[in-house]
C-alpha cells in the first residue's frame, strides 16, 4: 500500500513539473520575436503623405453628392492619411496650419519606426504582424527592433541597401516637429479592441476646440477612416445620420466602411462596430463618463 501511495506521488510530481516546463515553453514561443520583413512605407520626399485629406475641405463634398449632411464636420479639425515620411509630416503640418496645435493619433499595430526619414515596419504579408499583443508588448516590440537596426551600418530593403544613420520611433519624431503624439493600436481590417475604444473615446474628450487630430494607419483607407467617422460621431451623433457620417468620410477621400452591406442589412464585424457605436455615441448624455464597455454591457442587444 505505501509503495502504491508513493508511487503516486512520484508519477504526480513528474506530470506536475512536465506541464509546467511545457507551459514554460509555450508561453516563449508565443511571446518570442516573429521573423518578420523590413519593408518602406513611405519615401523621405517633399510630398503629403498618401490619401490625406482634411475635413476643413468638406465643402468639396457637395460639388460630389449635395444630399449629404455636412452639419458640423467643418468644426471637427481633424485629418487623416497614410503612413507619413519625415519631409511628408513637415508637409502635412503645412498644410493644416504651422500655428495649430497638433496632435498625430498613430492607429498601426505593427511595429514602425524611421530610417533616415524613410517609414519603415515589420510586416508578414498580411499586415497583421502583432495582432494578438497587448499595446505595451507592441511599443515593447517595436523599439527593440529598432534598437537592433540601429546598430547595423546598412540594411537591405526592396532590392535597396540604405545606410543606417539615424533610427527614431514616431513619437520622438512628432515631438521633434513640435506635434503631440497618441497611440492606440489597432488591428488592420477589423474592429478595435473594447479597450482601445476606451482609450480613444478618453483621449477625445480631452481635445481642446482649438486643437487638431491627424489620424492614420498604413494606407490611410479602413483605420484612418473609422477613428475619423467615430470622432465625428462623438461631435455630431445627436443631430447627424449614420448613414451620413459614414458617406462623408468617404467621399472626404476615405474608405467605404458599408461596402457590400446596407444600413438595414449590415453585415461585418467593423461595420457592425460602428453602428452600435454611433447609437452609443447618440445616446450619450453624460460627456462620455459613461465607457464603451459598460454601454455594452447595459446594451447586451448590441453585441459586437
Amino acid at each position: 500500500m505505501r509503495k502504491r501511495i508513493k508511487l503516486f506521488w512520484i508519477t504526480f510530481f513528474i506530470a506536475i513539473f512536465s506541464l509546467s516546463f511545457i507551459f514554460e515553453n509555450v508561453n516563449a514561443v508565443s511571446f518570442a520575436p516573429k521573423e518578420l520583413r523590413l519593408t518602406l512605407n513611405a519615401n523621405n520626399t517633399v510630398t503629403l503623405p498618401k490619401n490625406f485629406r482634411k475635413t476643413t475641405d468638406s465643402d468639396k463634398i457637395k460639388d460630389i453628392d449635395k444630399s449629404v449632411n455636412l452639419e458640423g464636420m467643418n468644426k471637427l479639425n481633424i485629418s487623416g492619411s497614410g503612413q507619413f515620411s519625415e519631409k511628408g509630416l513637415e508637409m502635412a503640418k503645412e498644410n493644416i496650419g504651422e500655428k495649430v496645435p497638433i496632435t498625430v493619433v498613430d492607429l498601426r499595430e505593427e511595429s514602425h519606426g524611421f530610417l533616415n526619414g524613410n517609414a519603415i515596419s515589420w510586416t508578414d504579408g498580411h499586415n497583421k504582424a502583432n495582432k494578438g499583443l497587448i499595446e505595451a508588448q507592441v511599443i515593447k516590440d517595436e523599439n527593440e527592433r529598432l534598437k537592433k537596426l540601429s546598430e547595423e551600418k546598412t540594411v537591405e530593403i526592396k532590392n535597396r541597401t540604405l545606410n543606417v544613420e539615424k533610427v527614431e520611433n514616431e513619437e520622438n519624431l512628432t515631438k521633434k516637429h513640435g506635434i503631440s503624439y497618441t497611440r492606440i493600436t489597432v488591428t488592420d481590417k477589423e474592429a478595435p479592441s473594447k479597450e482601445a475604444v476606451d482609450e480613444f473615446v478618453n483621449f477625445a474628450k480631452s481635445v481642446p476646440n482649438s486643437g487638431w487630430l491627424h489620424f492614420h494607419c498604413k494606407a490611410g483607407k479602413g483605420r484612418t477612416t473609422t477613428f475619423m467617422a467615430m470622432y465625428d460621431m462623438m461631435k455630431n451623433a445627436k443631430n447627424v445620420s449614420f448613414e451620413d457620417i459614414i458617406k462623408r468620410q468617404f467621399l472626404l477621400g476615405g474608405e467605404n466602411l458599408l461596402k457590400r452591406t446596407t444600413v438595414e442589412n449590415i453585415k461585418g464585424t467593423r461595420a457592425k462596430f460602428l453602428k452600435n457605436f454611433y447609437d452609443y455615441c447618440r445616446t450619450n448624455n453624460d460627456n462620455f463618463n459613461t465607457t464603451w464597455e459598460q454601454w455594452l454591457k447595459n446594451n447586451p442587444d448590441n453585441s459586437r
